[in-house]
């Protein structure tokens, strides 16, 4: 998807950051302690309205993200469609999620046939406007089963690195050291209220291989079914064309071939470009998730501005991890924050 590459996201540094800048200031400044975890799910889904739907309300944005919410709960229910199950109402809430789409769409089209708004202003306004090689538009409901698609899939993705990004960071204070010396030379020239531009983020290439690592230990997709095109040989065995087989991250992670000393976390096992299929956090090959560049530069921008602000422990050092089916903070990593001195 052409909106979610690095040369589109290129526009998006700024208005994402502000969306960042925002949260910081309303839900981290002035408080002594706070639990990463819920507020993570918070700013995502800021970002994602933004970006996504160019959806400011915060009324209308806590809606969609508390429907969004029941959604992926039903995805990985048992899918019985009886009153009161969590597929039940994972399907009821997916009908007033398109509705509110719906309604979202309308006005946009509006808005472009007046001028108001650019047909590139967020990821809605460019699936509205885009048209294949025979100069066909996609349907409505063709542009909100792609919208609820990154809404849900791209976020609790996002969600888990952010999450574990703090944790990580929290555990291995050199690293941390390195990403702060490197986010402050990145300020290095820069006005106090300058905002960050891409060039600013392709200098990130230390937190760059930090946000990597912490996908490589911790990854947010744990595996995926995919359907052989043709016979495949595979040590000694052949898996016949047509057959479904499941893939499994970590299995590529903690290859000790490829990352030497796998479950150590180190930046430096990305020091090189890794061989093909070994990182796959996010898929990969045609299936790739469509929201892996846009969460990392997410997870980029995230990253500059609380180790610019502040230094963090956690309140549980051996909090454990639930399956969600994603492994969380089983208490939803509370942290003390102490304000830096720069």
């Amino acid at each position: 998807m052409a909106f979610m590459k690095p040369e589109a996201l290129q526009k998006c540094v700024g208005r994402m950051e502000g969306v960042v800048q925002e949260h910081f200031v309303e839900y981290w400044e002035g408080r002594d302690t706070v639990s990463a975890y819920p507020l993570m799910k918070q700013l995502t889904f800021q970002v994602a309205s933004d970006l996504l739907f160019g959806l400011k309300d915060p009324v209308e944005r806590q809606i969609l993200n508390t429907e969004s919410i029941t959604l992926m709960k039903a995805i990985w229910s048992v899918p019985l469609n009886l009153p009161g199950t969590t597929f039940n109402k994972g399907l009821k809430a997916r009908g007033r999620v398109v509705k509110r789409l719906s309604s979202l769409i309308k006005l946009r089209r509006r808005e472009i046939a007046e001028g108001k708004v650019a047909p590139d202003k967020d990821l809605m306004s460019w699936l509205m406007t885009m048209k294949d090689e025979s100069d066909n538009s996609l349907t409505e409901m063709e542009i909100i089963d792609n919208l609820i698609v990154l809404m849900i899939g791209g976020h609790d993705t996002t969600v888990f690195l952010l999450t574990q990004l703090v944790r990580m960071l929290c555990l291995h204070p050199h690293v941390y050291k390195r990403v702060l010396q490197e986010q402050t030379e990145v300020l290095a020239g820069k006005h106090p209220d300058e905002p960050l531009a891409w060039e600013d983020v392709k200098k990130m290439e230390y937190t760059h291989k930090v946000v990597n690592e912490t996908l490589r230990m911790v990854p947010p997709v744990f595996g995926g079914f995919r359907v052989t095109v043709q016979d495949v040989q595979y040590k000694g065995y052949t898996i016949p064309k047509g057959w479904q087989l499941f893939w499994e991250t970590s299995t590529a992670h903690y290859n000790g071939d490829v990352y030497k000393e796998p479950n150590t976390f180190d930046p430096s096992h990305f020091d090189e470009k890794t061989p093909p299929y070994t990182f796959i956090p996010f898929g990969g090959g045609a299936r790739l998730c469509p929201d892996f560049e846009f969460a990392k530069l997410q997870a980029l921008i995230f990253v500059h501005h609380l180790v610019s602000k502040y230094e963090w422990s956690m309140m549980i050092p051996d909090e454990k991890m639930t399956c969600e089916p994603l492994p969380v903070p089983s208490k939803g990593l509370p942290i003390r924050l102490q304000l830096r001195s720069n």
